[in-house]
């Protein structure tokens, strides 16, 4: 006789590891700021110095970038937990929680790195 389980993976718990030399990516707000910069481009046809605001611009949106990447707790002081609260069925919606506990006094939201496609139903 077989001891009943669960269809519900049980709980994950693990120290966050970074994943290769940089360990993170721009958000697609980044990339839509320096498209709306390329802006600057018609104007600079007709006069060459609004290369020069395009040049600030991305300068601008770049030392934002670099800032907050520093910013960002290191991820061996992160510590996250997935648990699944049913169990795993094909075409149908199953609930996940995923908790991600930072033990720095820095400030970060983990919610807008996750992919749009694995945050259906959480906007």
């Amino acid at each position: 006789m077989s001891v009943p389980r669960p269809l519900a993976p049980s709980s994950v718990e693990a120290v966050a590891q970074p994943q290769g030399r940089f360990g993170g990516g721009a958000g697609p707000r980044l990339f839509v700021l320096a498209g709306a910069g390329l802006a600057w481009l018609i104007p600079a046809l007709w006069n060459p110095a609004y290369f020069y605001a395009l040049a600030i611009w991305d300068a601008v949106l770049l030392a934002a970038f670099l800032l907050d990447w520093f910013r960002l707790p290191r991820a061996a002081t992160l510590h996250v937990k997935r648990e699944w609260h049913t169990s795993l069925s094909i075409q149908v919606a199953s609930e996940v929680s995923i908790a991600v506990t930072n033990s720095t006094t820095r400030i970060f939201a983990s919610a807008s790195w996750t992919n749009s496609r694995l945050r259906r139903g959480i906007d």
